[in-house]
């Protein structure tokens, strides 16, 4: 269930104990227990050159 827009992770292939359940982005809950918070959106980082 990764809800992701690249369609990979840095997890795969991990063998985890547990599952997690809240994912917070900018302190607002996105996804709860299976429910996905479609109103909630993150940001684009921005990056400036030094």
């Amino acid at each position: 269930m990764l809800q992701t827009k690249c369609g990979w992770s840095p997890f795969e292939s991990w063998e985890l104990t547990g599952w997690p359940v809240v994912t917070i982005v900018g302190g607002q809950v996105v996804f709860d227990h299976g429910q996905l918070n479609l109103d909630v959106r993150g940001q684009a980082l921005q990056f400036e050159a030094p």
